[in-house]
């Protein structure tokens, strides 16, 4: 059981979404207080401004509008948030490209707890989320090709980075190093098949089992008993041959 009590606001319009929550967070693990609930943008400003709550849930549709309006009007928000959405696969990707946390209807009773113990975890290290709701934002309102920008979580916080500017990935176990085009790397607190979700929309692939690269920066493909690929930054990486077939596939698609 976590002590730690904390003050919670729901923003939910479907009653019995909202219901399903409360008992979810009442059978938590975690000491929540829900100090006030709404079903609208207009109200649950009201109620946010009245209860200064430490965190709230979101519905990202409401009645009177998106529920990001909530997040624009308190720019910056001093309180977190944990989206909860019954949204397609595409706006789920806009919620991984942003690292926003998020939780699925019918909300399930572990993932609660998950995206609970997250929070607590991020109190100690507390970041500035304004550039990540952007990048959701961004992402969400605009076509994925012009969306330019990820967050990628690191061991203290975020990092805002160009696409563009990813040459590879790098699995090092349950971490995900990050290359460069400046030839600086980064340690993403995320293993290489999260990072693969997150970035195969933008055209990258998985050629090994430790690798997933930008087809935008590949400069050469040998052929072998071991394929290769040379990147725009001269590193040669090994295509395996579990994951030839499918890059030769998109190489060709690609290129056409």
């Amino acid at each position: 059981m976590n002590n730690k009590v904390i003050k919670a606001v729901i923003i939910e319009d479907e009653i019995n979404a909202l219901e399903a929550l409360l008992i979810r967070l009442k059978n938590s693990v975690f000491n929540i207080d829900i100090v006030g609930t709404a079903d609208s943008i207009n109200k649950g400003i009201e109620i946010i401004e009245s209860c200064n709550p430490d965190l709230v849930f979101l519905d990202i549709e409401l009645p009177d509008g998106n529920g990001f309006e909530i997040i624009d009007h308190f720019n910056p928000p001093d309180f977190d948030v944990i989206f909860t959405t019954a949204f397609n696969q595409y706006a789920i990707k806009a919620f991984k490209v942003s690292a926003l946390d998020y939780l699925l209807k019918p909300i399930d009773g572990t993932e609660l707890n998950n995206a609970l113990q997250k929070y607590i975890e991020r109190q100690s290290k507390p970041v500035n989320s304004n550039s990540r709701f952007q990048v959701f934002t961004d992402f969400f309102s605009k076509n994925k090709n012009v969306v330019n920008k990820i967050v990628l979580p690191n061991v203290n916080g975020f990092d805002i980075v160009e696409i563009s500017e990813i040459i590879y990935c790098c699995s090092d176990r349950n971490y995900t190093e990050v290359h460069f085009c400046n030839k600086t790397k980064h340690i993403i607190s995320l293993p290489l098949k999260h990072i693969e979700e997150i970035l195969t929309p933008f055209e990258f692939i998985r050629i090994h089992n430790s690798f997933l690269i930008n087809m935008s920066h590949i400069k050469k493909y040998i052929k072998g008993k071991i394929a290769k690929v040379v990147l725009t930054n001269d590193i040669v990486l090994n295509v395996s041959q579990v994951n030839r077939n499918n890059f030769l596939e998109f190489l060709l698609k690609a290129h056409k």
